[in-house]
């Protein structure tokens, strides 16, 4: 997962992208998230397997967002121009 975050004006925008799977063993990588059929192959990953992995990386890429959003609203103390 990459996420990229761009600041300008008091205001920020995120962009995550790359979400893949990578299998530990290397034998039943997923590979993209956004694919309907695992590259692995359904014969070595079966649908209901390949679905729960889809649902826990998305659920995962919200959690990193509510966080990002939470740290985002907390003011930072400016002691001087540090640039």
């Amino acid at each position: 997962m990459h996420v990229s975050i761009e600041c300008k004006d008091n205001r920020y925008r995120y962009v995550i992208s790359k979400l893949t799977h990578t299998s530990s063993s290397g034998k039943a990588s997923g590979g993209d998230i956004n694919n309907v059929v695992p590259a692995c192959g359904s014969m070595v990953m079966p649908d209901l397997i390949w679905k729960r992995i889809k649902g826990d990386a998305f659920k995962n890429a919200n959690m990193v967002v509510s966080e990002l959003k939470d740290a985002m609203m907390k003011s930072v103390d400016t002691a001087g121009d540090e640039w």
